[in-house]
């Protein structure tokens, strides 16, 4: 049985083996591959830029609604506010 196992390996090292079929579609599963990867982040990567004026509209909408409830409120001060001085002083403060 050895050596008949042995003949056989010996003429297995002999015949080349056949790779032409294998290197032949190569690139192309390559780049196959690489498109659906790519394509699996462009979809998020589009998806999010198709968004982003929706939210836009969205945050303008809940500032104008803000603005109309609580008229009480000045965005003139609210904006150029020095809240950074403030919250020092009452840290130190102990307040």
């Amino acid at each position: 049985m050895k050596n008949k196992m042995d003949e056989l390996f010996k003429l297995a090292r002999t015949v080349e083996p056949d790779i032409y079929h294998v290197e032949r579609g190569l690139e192309t599963r390559v780049l196959a591959r690489l498109r659906v990867e790519h394509e699996s982040l462009a979809v998020w990567f589009t998806w999010t830029w198709r968004l982003v004026p929706i939210f836009a509209v969205l945050v303008m909408a809940l500032g104008g609604w803000y603005y109309s409830v609580s008229p009480n409120i000045d965005m003139r001060t609210a904006i150029t506010a020095n809240y950074e001085q403030s919250m020092h002083l009452s840290s130190l403060m102990g307040d």
